[in-house]
């Protein structure tokens, strides 16, 4: 890979916060997306139901 490519690997902008986490949700069933403080968190999916 070039210097280049690795400085600029794309020219396109970034996808918005709000797009790029609606994309992991769709991705990711049962995972829980959060945007916070502009930081984007991915909780896994709750166990299931416990045996008792």
């Amino acid at each position: 890979m070039s210097a280049a490519a690795v400085e600029h690997p794309c020219d396109d902008e970034p996808e918005p916060m709000l797009v790029t986490a609606n994309r992991l949700t769709e991705q990711l069933p049962g995972h829980r997306v959060e945007v916070i403080g502009g930081v984007i968190s991915v909780a896994p999916p709750p166990d299931g139901p416990q045996s008792t």
